[in-house]
């Protein structure tokens, strides 16, 4: 059921055409390889090297790329851009360029960033009429710049003022300090350095770079500067131009790199003698003939043989689910992939869910919402859950009219009132009942069904999920239906003991059944009394589940009468705020309830499909099928 047949294929050819037949035939073909070495145990067969020689020079190419912020992705490529020693001399190349443009953008910019500084310093000196180079040489007296912190400055400014060894002098201030310089004594400066620096005085080196007077060490800077931010935007330029020209080789080299080590990592599933080599997988059984003539140009060189699946080798599971069902599959992985003997749940799962939501969450309008969120994440934000958003939004728009409810509003459309009289809420609680007697009933078929299919009869026959299960659920329950609404009594002695007690009898037993049935020499346990005591309590378990897993359901019910319950409160609030604020309380309420409520609703069917259904019939043990692919391909073209 959905679930794509599989052909076990092996590859057989020359092992000098290896390489080739893997590009052009096995690569992008629907081809899922399996471990050769691991699938035959390997006798008289070599794994393949896994050293790739062309990885390292991927490498290269990787890292350049990242230098020169070029976006590496597909890029069409052709067989002149595979040849490795042309590879490697165009990235040497421009690995060169490219460190020459570096080396000029350091030599420009380091001495431009440097002249910036020196210039933020010489801001702060330009009333001072007097030759740098001569205040720095002067030998018996010390000159310091810097800057205080103004509040500092303010209140010791008279201690600096009074202190013979010191002249001070302001040359500029900010919000947050005061500039200057102050002057002192050769013999007096490590007493006067002590001073200023109790008072927080943040020295300001001037670079021996700056000649003259501070205005005409500016002045020449500023030349100097705009001569480097010349230089270096010339850089800057070339640096760009290098770019955009080495830009689409780059990226076909990478292409043709990347598409070669991915397509050499299939050595890893290979093996060889000293003159052939083996491959084997899977391929779809739908896709066998496109498959096969992928390898006409290599007739009677290399054959591709099929194998019919051996109980050693189980097959990968590939869904093949069509319209909205397949939405649901990313639930099913989540669970875990059906084997490949196992019936697919996904039509169950996309079936119950849809149909459980909408009765705990039915509402035109909210419905409606559901449908645009999640035509919006499918969209625009690519969310694959919001495919499931639209279809259950669907599901919540068509119960909606049943309930006759629109944004919790049941006075616009005739329907079903639920909290209009208590058979009302009695009829949704039953129904909930109802669809759990069904649902687990037909997770029971399945569970038939994948025993017979796996030929495990006892499974199929003798466990509580099985003939005998099924045949003991509904005696239960129809002796007492018919008991709660008709006259008629089933529970009597043959009843009792040909429809309930021997089903027990049967899932009591079930595993020395099965196991008689498959005609195994060790079909009796080996100790009774263990068995017999294990067996009784694992019974008393399977028979709570039972009404457990049927109570459960009543959680439907529950929950749509929980959602005509919280509307019933917005609408509350909004008779409560008056008319001016009741539209703020209607949005925010609907908005609250579909968010909240929503995601409950949702987190609550889930649950009831993989503990309720799929804990019956379901084990998810499938391995996933993954073709052999390689996102880049060569230029059709070439």
């Amino acid at each position: 059921m959905a679930i794509e047949k599989m052909k076990l294929v092996n590859i057989v050819g020359p092992l000098g055409m290896f390489d080739q037949v893997a590009r052009d035939c096995v690569v992008d073909s629907g081809f899922a390889p399996e471990s050769v070495l691991e699938f035959t145990g390997g006798g008289g067969l070599s794994p393949f090297s896994a050293k790739n020689p062309s990885a390292a020079l991927l490498s290269r190419v990787e890292n350049l790329a990242d230098q020169l912020e070029i976006p590496l992705g597909y890029h069409a490529f052709s067989a002149e851009h595979q040849d490795e020693e042309k590879i490697s001399s165009f990235v040497e190349e421009l690995s060169q360029r490219y460190q020459d443009i570096l080396a000029r953008r350091r030599r420009w910019g380091e001495p431009l960033e440097e002249d910036r500084q020196i210039l933020m310093q010489l801001d702060h000196i330009l009333d001072v009429n007097a030759n740098l180079d001569d205040l720095a040489g002067m030998k018996y007296t010390k000159l310091r710049v810097g800057r205080i912190p103004k509040e500092i400055y303010q209140n010791y400014a008279k201690y600096v003022e009074e202190n013979p060894d010191i002249f001070f002098f302001v040359t500029g201030d900010t919000k947050e300090y005061v500039y200057g310089m102050y002057a002192t004594p050769a013999a007096s400066a490590g007493k006067s350095d002590a001073l200023f620096s109790s008072l927080h005085f943040e020295r300001i080196s001037i670079s021996d770079r700056a000649h003259g007077s501070p205005a005409q060490a500016k002045k020449q800077l500023e030349e100097e500067k705009e001569d480097y931010q010349r230089q270096l935007e010339q850089a800057e330029r070339d640096l760009e131009t290098l770019r955009q020209g080495a830009a689409e080789s780059l990226q076909a080299y990478y292409a043709a790199l990347k598409y070669d080590k991915d397509t050499y990592d299939l050595r890893r599933f290979a093996a060889h003698t000293e003159d052939t080599f083996y491959l084997c997988g899977w391929v779809p059984e739908g896709d066998m003939a496109q498959f096969e003539a992928r390898f006409a140009p290599y007739q009677d060189r290399v054959y591709v043989l099929e194998e019919p699946p051996s109980p050693a080798a189980e097959p990968p599971t590939k869904l093949r689910n069509k319209g909205p069902v397949r939405f649901f599959e990313q639930f099913v992985e989540m669970y875990g992939l059906p084997s490949y003997n196992e019936a697919d749940p996904t039509p169950l799962l996309a079936l119950t869910y849809t149909l459980f939501f909408g009765v705990m969450f039915g509402d035109v309008g909210q419905g409606a919402v559901l449908i645009l969120v999640g035509l919006l994440a499918w969209k625009a934000l690519k969310m694959p859950l919001g495919k499931i958003i639209s279809v259950i939004g669907c599901s919540s728009t068509a119960f909606g009219f049943v309930y006759g409810s629109v944004f919790g509003n049941e006075e616009i459309l005739p329907g079903f009132k639920v909290f209009e009289s208590v058979d009302n809420t009695n009829m949704i609680l039953l129904c909930s009942v109802a669809m759990g007697l069904i649902f687990i009933s037909v997770a029971m078929m399945y569970n038939i069904y994948n025993g017979i299919r796996q030929k495990n009869l006892g499974k199929a026959l003798f466990s509580q999920n099985g003939a005998a299960g099924f045949v003991f659920y509904w005696a239960v329950v129809a002796a007492a239906l018919c008991s709660l609404l008709t006259n008629v009594k089933l529970f009597n002695p043959l009843y009792i003991g040909l429809l309930i007690v021997l089903p027990l009898l049967l899932i009591f037993a079930q595993e020395p059944l099965g196991r008689l049935l498959e005609r195994r020499p060790d079909w009796a346990p080996r100790e009774k009394g263990g068995f017999i005591v294990e067996n009784f309590f694992e019974l008393f378990e399977i028979l709570l589940s039972f009404v457990s897993n049927t109570i459960s359901f009543v959680r439907i019910g529950a929950f749509a009468l929980n959602h005509v319950g919280m509307m019933m409160v917005v609408f509350a609030l909004m008779d409560s705020v008056g008319s001016s604020a009741s539209p703020v309380v209607f949005v925010i309420g609907n908005l609250f309830v579909m968010c909240l409520e929503g995601l409950i609703v949702g987190i609550q069917v889930l649950r009831l499909e993989f503990y309720e259904l799929f804990g019956r019939f379901y084990s998810g043990g499938g391995s996933p099928y993954r073709p052999f692919t390689v996102q880049f391909q060569r230029d059709k073209r070439s």
